[in-house]
C-alpha cells in the first residue's frame, strides 16, 4: 500500500520568530502603558480660588 502519513516535528522556532513575538510583545507593553497613563488625563484639576482683598461695609 505505501505510506500514507509522515510524522515530522517542527522546526524550533528561530531567530526570526523570536524578534517578531519580542516586538509584539513590546508594542503591546506600550499600549498598556500609554492606556494607564492616559486615564490620569482625564481628571482635569479644579483653579483654586485667587486670593482677594476683602472690604468691610463699615467705614
Amino acid at each position: 500500500m505505501g505510506v500514507k502519513y509522515v510524522i515530522v516535528e517542527p522546526d524550533p522556532p528561530g531567530p526570526r520568530w523570536k524578534t517578531t513575538a519580542v516586538i509584539i510583545g513590546a508594542v503591546l507593553l506600550v499600549a498598556y502603558l500609554q492606556g494607564q497613563d492616559g486615564a490620569a488625563d482625564h481628571q482635569k484639576p479644579r483653579p483654586t480660588p485667587s486670593p482677594s482683598v476683602s472690604r468691610s461695609a463699615t467705614p
